[in-house]
């Protein structure tokens, strides 16, 4: 996969079954891989495409981080507890 361009490789992906995954544009804090459970799968991957899209200025501002944050889990990190509610 190192020898595929950036236009080239899978970086956003969904399996139901299995779960989602997204692998962000290369930056200093490189986050690597970050996955999803199948259980939140189908919608950590609709707001994450929803936050390239934002990107790109196709979807309206909304503060779509929030949402995913209690979803993923760094491929480098144990799962965490969800935040309680305030």
């Amino acid at each position: 996969m190192d020898n595929l361009t950036e236009d080239e490789r899978i970086d956003l992906g969904c399996g139901l079954e299995h779960g989602a995954f997204e692998l962000p544009e290369h930056t200093s804090a490189d986050p690597g891989l970050v996955t999803a459970d199948a259980e939140v799968g189908l919608a950590f991957f609709a707001m994450r495409l929803l936050a390239r899209l934002q990107q790109m200025g196709t979807v309206s501002a909304m503060n779509i981080d929030a949402y995913t944050s209690v979803l993923a889990q760094r491929s480098r990190e144990l799962p965490t507890e969800v935040p309680a509610q305030q």
